[in-house]
């Protein structure tokens, strides 16, 4: 009897080779240690075209894990193929990052980018914690300068709003060099 995993990575290999043929990856649902695995292997699958033809990754996402996405941006950044990312309704939390990290940014009329402070927790062992508290800070910083480095967002814009969350329309999106354009 098959897992829940191995179900879903049976029918993520059809539509994987389904997908492929159109040189399309999806980031529909959480970034957690399952999703950031599959698109990796996509991204690198794909990657091996000798044409060198671009991959397009659609992003609606509610965000995830700030260590799983990250693996997904450096993916990203060492690609060979040129990376199209379209935004397509929501995109939260840590999908902005996997979308900036594409050379071309394309964001539907009616999609929004929500940015929020990184979230984190612990429990235990005070030691730990103050361990953990500070990687969170830590994150949150890679977050901010990767985030500022690949958009023209002012930072004096950015962090007044990183205390709470930040919703930004196509049009916005567009201003602040997060898109390239609006689909």
């Amino acid at each position: 009897m098959k897992t829940p995993r191995e179900k879903r990575k049976g029918i993520s290999s059809f539509r994987t080779y389904n997908r492929n043929r159109n040189r399309t990856v999806y980031l529909f649902r959480d970034i957690d240690e399952d999703s950031s695995q599959e698109i990796i292997e996509e991204l690198e699958e794909l990657d091996t075209d000798k044409k060198k033809r671009p991959i397009t990754i659609r992003i609606s996402s509610p965000g995830g894990l700030c260590s799983y996405g990250f693996a997904v941006v450096d993916t990203i950044e060492k690609l060979k193929c040129p990376t199209k990312a379209v935004a397509m309704g929501d995109v939260c939390s840590m999908a902005p990052l996997v979308f900036v990290a594409c050379d071309e940014r394309i964001i539907y009329k009616h999609s929004f980018i929500m940015l929020h402070p990184v979230f984190g927790g612990a429990e235990g062992d005070p030691r730990f914690m103050l361990s953990r508290v500070k990687n969170t800070a830590q994150s949150e910083k890679m977050y901010d300068d990767y985030f500022l480095s690949k958009t023209t967002m002012p930072k004096r814009t950015y962090m007044k709003h990183r205390t709470k969350e930040l919703w930004l329309t196509a049009e916005e999106a567009v201003k602040y060099g997060i898109a390239h354009k609006i689909l």
